[in-house]
């Protein structure tokens, strides 16, 4: 018997904990359970999304508010994805994917100018997402460049412009945890 195809949805209350677990079993560390939980709880998830089989919530992806310093001269609204993870026994299946487009449509379609994200840039790049220092922007964390990325919701909606991003939740450095220590295979690639 084949799995059904899973629903994708947004998250609703009833699905905190049903994350939570999906988070403690996919990542290394509770750290990114934990940036997940401070976010929610400090209502800082404008798009967050589940994808739901059988009723067992098998993948999540989060998009939070960051912010652009300096700000440029046209103001931008820009989420960073994060975190982002598919059940062990539902990757390979194309359920990230599925998240991630979904979840970059729900962004375009609230009014967001863009997203940021630091991951693996050959999974990624795949969904349009560029080096963010082709908008000249730097991250405020030491990371590989080409893993820090950027997508926009229509071209020329980010301005190029020198700037660093540190992230604006209560606990950058958390999120810079999680999005860093992902491991690629956790999304189901």
């Amino acid at each position: 018997m084949s799995p059904s195809t899973p629903a994708i949805r947004a998250e609703t209350a009833e699905d905190s904990h049903a994350i939570r677990r999906l988070l403690l079993t996919t990542f290394p560390s509770d750290a990114e359970a934990a940036v997940g939980v401070e976010l929610r709880t400090a209502s800082s998830l404008p798009v967050s999304l589940v994808a739901v089989e059988s009723r067992r919530v098998v993948g999540h992806i989060a998009f939070s508010p960051v912010s652009i310093e300096p700000q440029p001269h046209k103001a931008c609204m820009i989420l960073g994805l994060a975190p982002f993870a598919v059940a062990q026994d539902a990757q390979r299946r194309g359920i990230g994917s599925a998240l991630v487009q979904a979840g970059l449509k729900a962004c375009a379609a609230a009014g967001w100018d863009g997203v940021l994200v630091l991951g693996d840039p050959g999974y990624y790049r795949r969904f349009g997402f560029v080096p963010a220092a082709e908008r000249r922007l730097r991250r405020l964390f030491d990371a590989p460049p080409e893993a820090f990325m950027t997508w926009e919701t229509a071209s020329g909606t980010l301005p190029v412009h020198e700037a660093m991003v540190p992230f604006t939740q209560r606990s950058a450095a958390s999120w810079e945890r999680a999005v860093w220590r992902a491991d690629p295979q956790c999304c189901g690639q």
